[in-house]
This record gives structure tokens, sequence and C-alpha cells, in this order.
């Protein structure tokens, strides 16, 4: 900076002049080498809870010692002998980031350190509003990769859904029948639109069909239709069943097992000679149609039992394909969480983030329910937390009690039990496991104070306990 046509007074006037004005705007402080204070603008002052006088005989240190800031980013910078930019925390809890520059004389001694805080309020209302923009940009990254690489619906990273995708791949382009197996809520009604979408037909009409949601009684009239007076209260022209609807595309068949044994020879005849006769009609209807069927019953062991066709068995499961439960990926809980996530909070209108001890948790839990149970635990959450995080404990409160395997508390017992130990080699010493149980809380700790851009009090809301306690544990360290 340079003043032009002005003495040597006029310019320390105009010095003057304009650090007290930007000082009126910007909380901004001057310290010596020893770190005593020289100058503290208004702002600074007014942000920290200051007067004049209380800073007149202190220095940084004496501010650190009385906890107006857990700690001095421009004692730091003096230390170091470099400039610096650092959050700490205020006594309010709020996060401050500091930028010094040190100020050197002609040989090159560090003499002042300068140094610029951005207003708490300021950085509190920035930290939100990019925690709002990963959150957002997460589910859009998870939707894009679903969109490039596997068709609708089909959220993976895990090697074992990826060996099942390839399969399903391989087996759209062949046009043959397909059979489905898996737990239920594994996914395989998205399964079969995959296939479905990566075939020749994928212009063509897909149709579910749920047979244990279909009364016994209308089960044939819905898949084969029926002609006019085929029985009381029929259409007066008769009704298209499901199969000529599909007419050309594919019918997927969801629990295919619990089809009635004496619809199962009918079924035969369509998967023979692709061809259906309507309920009271007597000529055949040409189809072209793939069939794809799902089950999570053991068919061999109820063709044994003579409560399932032998030869439709074979007719359907020309390809067995089965898609692993969601225990045997639990690569995938993180993207599939963040997919459902980011669908959930546009249909409630919301901004939840899913805390980093509560993402744990998910990827620890066997999900008995599989990914339709994932989903339910996510749009529960969406709706009954408190707040924009959704914290292990909200998770916990939701699957608490349901089979799989034990939540795992940062203590390193179960949630809600003190009885359940951190699962180690029966080799490990108590002191070993203490140890271990000590690292991961740790770690659990420092990645909270991370996320929360080292605001103590938002660290602690992430870990779901009190600020007092995490004051406890990282004293402990």
């Amino acid at each position: 900076m340079e003043f032009f046509r002005l003495g040597a007074e006029e310019k320390a006037r105009f010095y003057q002049k304009i650090l007290l004005e930007v000082g009126r705007l910007a909380p901004i402080m001057l310290i010596d080498a020893d770190g005593n204070f020289i100058f503290a603008s208004d702002a600074f002052l007014t942000d920290m809870g200051l007067e004049a006088e209380d800073l007149r005989h202190k220095s940084a240190y004496d501010l650190v010692a009385e906890k107006y800031y857990d700690r001095s980013p421009s004692l730091k910078a003096l230390a170091e002998g470099k400039d610096c930019g650092e959050l700490s925390e205020s006594k309010d809890g709020f996060p401050v980031y500091t930028e010094t520059k040190l100020l050197r004389n002609e040989q090159g001694e560090v003499e002042y350190a300068l140094c610029h805080s951005l207003k708490p309020a300021s950085i509190d209302h920035e930290v939100e509003l990019l925690r709002h923009q990963v959150a957002y940009y997460r589910g859009e990254v998870a939707e894009l990769k679903n969109r490039l690489r596997s068709g609708p619906q089909t959220i993976y990273q895990s090697e074992a859904m990826r060996r099942s995708i390839v399969t399903a791949d391989r087996v759209a382009k062949a046009d043959t029948a397909v059979m489905l197996t898996g737990e239920s809520g594994v996914g395989k009604d998205l399964m079969a639109r995959h296939i479905h979408e990566r075939s020749a037909r994928s212009g063509k009409p897909f149709v579910p069909v749920c047979i244990p949601m279909m009364s016994p009684s209308l089960l044939e009239s819905e898949l084969f239709g029926y002609v006019e007076g085929a029985f009381t209260g029929s259409m007066r022209k008769g009704k298209t069943g499901l199969f000529e609807a599909a007419n050309g595309g594919t019918v997927f068949l969801d629990e295919v097992g619990d089809i009635p044994l004496e619809l199962q020879v009918k079924l035969l005849r369509v998967l023979e000679n692709q061809e259906i006769i309507r309920v009271g009609g007597t000529e055949p209807t040409h189809l072209d149609i793939r069939i794809i069927s799902a089950t999570n019953r053991d068919i061999p062991s109820m063709v044994e039992q003579g409560l399932f066709r032998e030869d439709l068995y074979y007719r359907l499961e020309v390809i067995q394909l089965r898609i692993p439960p969601l225990r045997e990926r639990t690569g995938d809980v993180p993207l599939l969480a963040d997919f459902f996530l980011h669908k959930l909070n546009q249909k409630y209108h919301s901004h939840k983030c899913l805390a980093p001890g509560a993402l744990s948790l998910m990827e620890r839990y066997d999900w008995p329910g599989n990914v339709r149970q994932l989903r339910n635990v996510v749009e529960q959450s969406v709706v009954l937390s408190d707040g924009d995080f959704i914290r292990e404990q909200d998770i916990s409160r939701l699957i608490r009690g349901v089979p799989g395997r034990p939540p795992v508390s940062p203590s390193g017992a179960a949630a809600g039990s003190s009885t359940h130990p951190v699962p180690v080699p029966e080799a490990a010493s108590a002191p070993d496991v203490v140890s271990e149980a000590s690292r991961i809380e740790r770690q659990q700790i420092v990645d909270a104070l991370v996320r929360a851009h080292g605001n103590k009090k938002k660290a602690a809301e992430l870990l779901g306990i009190s600020r007092s306690k995490l004051y406890r544990r990282l004293n402990t360290f």
C-alpha cells in the first residue's frame, strides 16, 4: 500500500484512521513476538466479550488460560515461525477460524503477529451450509452411479452384488426363463426390472405380479383374463389378463412358490406353448412374453412334498440367479443409505444427515430384513429424529431387539446392554481389549471433531453424548 502527495505525519494519521475503520468491521488483533496485545479492534472485543481494559496488561497466553478460547492459532504461528490459518473454539462453543500473518523486520526476525478471526456466527452458518451441500451431493453421486452403471435403482459397490449384476446382464440378452432366489427384502423385484431393462424387450411392458396379494379364487382370472359371461359379476365384454397385457414384454411372478397347484399346469402351458386360454373361453391366445419368477422358498423341497410341479420348476428355473443378503455385502450399506436419505429428504423437504456413529452402526448391523428394512429404518429416522443430524441412538432405537448382530457402542458394549463384551480373540489379554476399545473410541471422537470442524458442541451431538462427557473423554487421551 502506498500514499501519494502526503507527508509522513499525514500518512501516519491515515494509517491509524484506516486501521480503526477496518477494526470496526473486522475482528483483528496485533500481538508482539512474546504474545502481548498491541492492538485489538472493536469487532474482536465484541466477539470475544471483552473490554479494552481487559487486554491492556494481558497476552494471548492469558486468554487461553482463562478459556476465552481453547487454543491460540496466533501463538502457534509464532512458535512455528510461519503464517497459518486454523480453527479454535470460543468459550461459548462456537468455532472461530483465525488467519495469522507474521510481520518481520528488515533482518527477517518476527516482530508481530497480525490476526484476523472470522465471526463465529459466520463460521457456524458456513458449516451448516456445507453440511447440507455434502448431504445433497452424496445422494446425487449415489444416484448418478446408479444411472451410469447399473440401470434403475440398482445401487451397489460390493463384489458380491457385482457378480450378481454381471450374471443378470448376461441373462438379460438370452431371453430365457429366470428364477431369482434370495431372502425377503433383498430386491428381487428390482433385479427383475433390471434384467427387463437390459433385454431386447425393454421398450415393451414390464408387468409385476405378486402372487400372495391375490386371492386364490381371483388369481386365474387376473392372470389369464376371462370372456364375457364367464362368471357372475364378470365384465360385459370380458377382461384382458396380465399375461396378455404384457405381450411382447416381461411378466415378473413374485413369490411364485405360492401359486396354487391347480394353476400350475396352466402356467406350464404358458411357458411351453406361449399361449393362454381365458377363463370361460375355448380359443387359445398366442403370446410373446418372457417369464421371470422369484421366490424365497425352498422349491426343490416343495417338489419332493408334491406341493410344486417338477416340470414347472424346471421350466421356470432355466437360469437361477441368487441375490445375496445385505449382511454379505455390507459395503453397499453406506451407498444405499445415502441414496435413500437423498430421496427421503426430497420427499419430506428435509435436510437430514447421517452422523458418523449412525453410519458405522448401520454397517455393523446384520439387516435380517435386508434392503427393505434398511430403507424403512432410514425413513423412520428421517421422520422421528430431532434436528438435522441422524445420530447413532436414533438408529439404535429402531433396530434394537430385531434379530441380527448386536450393534456395538463406542465403549465396545452392545447397544442397550452392559453385558456384551467387544468380540476379541481368545488369546487377547484384558489390557489389549481395553487398549483396542480406547483406540476405537478415540478414532470415533477424532472423526466427529473433523466432521464438526473442531466444534466440540457439534462433535458431541454427532457422537450422541453430552459436551461435558466429550471433554472428559478428551482429557483422558
